[in-house]
């Protein structure tokens, strides 16, 4: 992911010239900042919200990317417990979740559904966090969809639980700047 610096005017919608004033808020951070109508808004590269984990073992890892209609996304849980997997569009959509109490051992779950473009896929557990790009090749015209599809214990005598509801947070704040 790229992020690139944006300057931003304003102007007032379906007239001419520029607003007295424009408030803008960061949701993240609860800061609000009001701005002379013309003022420009620079917005600096920055990504936030996406944490990528270098350790090979807790890396996502997604086949095939590119995708045409499914892609895997397979990894590695350390640990027993909650994980959830988030994707977003590239405006920072949330359009698919899926939330599954899994052992420990590696894990594969399908992503379908996606329209062309380039989406964030988010890996959470109560232990860490990674993240991947997926691009996909093709517009399907059906709702993305993230689902499970194995779940190998490495430890004899483990079994999947539904997650009701999910104890873990989920949320990842990815701001397009």
């Amino acid at each position: 992911m790229h992020a690139q610096d944006y300057l931003i005017t304003f102007a007032v919608l379906g007239g001419e010239g520029t607003p007295d004033s424009v408030t803008v808020e960061n949701l993240d951070q609860q800061i609000e900042k009001i701005l002379n109508g013309t003022d420009v808004l620079h917005l600096v590269k920055t990504i936030t919200g996406i944490e990528n984990i270098s350790s090979e073992n807790n890396a996502l890892r997604v086949f095939p990317n590119p995708m045409a209609e499914t892609a895997i996304i397979e990894f590695h849980n350390p640990q027993a417990g909650q994980v959830c997997i988030e994707a977003y569009d590239f405006t920072g959509k949330k359009i698919a979740h899926q939330a599954n109490n899994l052992p420990e051992g590696t894990s594969s779950y399908s992503i379908s559904g996606l329209n062309t473009g380039t989406y964030v896929v988010n890996l959470i557990t109560e232990h860490y966090k990674s993240s991947a790009e997926i691009i996909s090749t093709i517009t399907t015209g059906a709702k993305p969809t993230i689902a499970l599809q194995s779940a190998q214990s490495s430890m004899e005598g483990s079994t999947l639980k539904p997650c009701r509801p999910p104890s873990l947070r989920c949320n990842i704040t990815m701001e397009r700047i």
